[in-house]
């Protein structure tokens, strides 16, 4: 994920706190919650299954934790562990 310098990190707060405000007086926050919470739930029992995946065996579990990197990828959560 690329670093956003000290304009963008301001830019993107501010976009941020407007677009809130406007869901906020368009009631539309109800609906983004249930979109973030249904997204972050179908992530953590897709997490679940990899961990619980008796074809992923292997002594190191690195089959496991690729099948976990491949979940946090999917759903554009990027990390350094996996960047080969």
């Amino acid at each position: 994920m690329e670093e956003f310098t000290a304009q963008e990190t301001l830019e993107v707060y501010v976009i941020g706190k407007m677009v809130l405000e406007r869901m906020r007086r368009e009631g539309d926050l109800k609906e983004l919650a249930a979109l973030v919470e249904s997204k972050a739930t179908r992530a953590l029992e897709d997490i679940r299954r990899a961990l619980d995946d008796i074809n992923l065996e292997d002594p190191e579990c690195f089959h496991r934790i690729e099948a976990i990197l491949t979940v946090y990828e999917n759903n554009g959560i990027r990390t350094s562990r996996h960047d080969f």
